[in-house]
């Protein structure tokens, strides 16, 4: 679903403090685990997978294929309006048309990063640009050049920055954190630079509700405790961390499948594609579209639009305040008992794992968030996002 309507007054705000003006030296990430072997993933952009970004790439879990339920029922929508007014919201039973009917797909086992791409991560993959003579504003895309995001230049809600010769953070302590503001070429692209590729929506779909094929990643029940959303406790109202809140992992290992940043997926989005694929096996939604599907809803929504079977979409070439992703590979007949995340993570659901999040720089005003969109450029970067109902 594209956005729904708000009639309630916003729910937070995110004001953040203005960013240095002498920017950061560049951030660097610490890969968890030892990495996986790429071999095994989809063809890289050309020339090879760049080892100064496979050193720090997030890891790849597996995710055992199947056949699944895919979308939700009537009844589940009904419930989950009723608690969205509970929680202080105004969803409405049309906010969720696109996700009906539910319907049996079978995917292949398959690969998935267990976070979400960070701010370190990008910055890494911008200067691997640079370096083949392409940049934010025209390196990403196919057979056109397309933007992968923006830059504090022209951006000032962002936090990368840069000089003639280098990419960088201007706040060091949003490097682990989800990069945003990515369109959906400049999520693709770096996929492809890792030999990686963007999940379909099937296979996102699957990785986040578990062969028990559950409405949240950890379960059926909300749990304010386990995400990152407008109505989670404590919301932070910014992305945190990739590897915040442990507990709400998916069945699978992987954090942050339900708020923190909405993520891109493949598809192309149409509104009643549901009704045309029942039965497929590893669907790839639509051949051809104006906008993409994003997954998971986002530090900004509502719970809500946090469930593992909820759809959003927009066009590819936008830059939102919430939109970051991840990346998946194929298995291609590797073991996957022998793929996984390294000592830190375990593919048992939900182990223990200390974390401390990242917390927010500067004071949060729930009164001062601004429409969707980039923003406007000003010293004083400000996550312009309406929080969902």
């Amino acid at each position: 679903m594209l956005f729904p309507t708000d009639t309630l007054a916003p729910a937070a705000t995110d004001t953040l403090a203005p960013a240095p003006t002498t920017p950061a030296a560049p951030a660097t990430q610490q890969a968890v685990g030892a990495p996986t072997d790429l071999a095994a993933t989809s063809a890289p952009l050309e020339g090879g997978v760049p080892p100064q970004l496979a050193a720090i790439a997030s890891q790849l879990v597996p995710v055992e294929g199947g056949t699944f339920t895919m979308g939700t029922f009537p009844a589940e929508v009904a419930q989950a309006v009723r608690e969205c007014g509970d929680q202080g919201g105004a969803c409405q039973t049309s906010d969720a048309d696109d996700s009906l009917p539910a319907h049996d797909v079978t995917v292949d086992s398959f690969l998935i990063e267990a976070t979400e791409v960070t701010y370190a991560q990008y910055v890494a993959f911008l200067n691997y640009l640079r370096s083949q003579g392409r940049d934010h504003r025209n390196g990403c895309g196919t057979t056109v050049p397309q933007r992968c995001t923006d830059t504090f230049e022209e951006n000032a809600n962002t936090y990368i920055t840069s000089d003639p010769a280098n990419y960088f953070l201007n706040i060091d302590l949003i490097a682990n954190t989800p990069v945003v503001y990515v369109t959906w070429y400049g999520a693709d692209a770096y996929c492809r630079a890792l030999g990686r590729r963007l999940p379909t929506e099937a296979e996102w779909e699957r990785a986040a509700r578990g062969v028990s094929n559950t409405l949240y990643p950890w379960g059926n029940e909300w749990n304010p405790d386990n995400a990152n959303t407008s109505g989670s406790t404590d919301a932070p109202n910014v992305p945190v961390d990739a590897q915040s809140y442990p507990g709400g992992r998916s069945a699978f290992g992987v954090y942050n499948m339900a708020g923190n940043a909405a993520e891109w997926v493949s598809d192309w989005y149409s509104p009643t594609y549901y009704g045309q694929s029942g039965g497929a096996t590893n669907p790839t939604g639509p051949l051809t579209g104006v906008e993409r599907v994003l997954r998971g809803g986002s530090f900004a929504f509502r719970p809500f639009f946090a469930r593992s079977v909820h759809r959003l979409n927009r066009a590819p070439d936008q830059k939102l305040a919430y939109s970051g992703f991840r990346c998946a590979a194929d298995a291609n007949g590797a073991s996957l008992d022998s793929v996984g995340f390294g000592a830190a993570v375990t593919t048992q659901p939900n182990p223990v794992t200390t974390v401390q999040p990242f917390q927010p720089v500067g004071t949060v005003d729930p009164a001062s968030l601004g429409s969707i969109g980039s923003g406007a450029t000003s010293a004083q970067p400000t996550l312009a996002v309406t929080p969902q109902p």
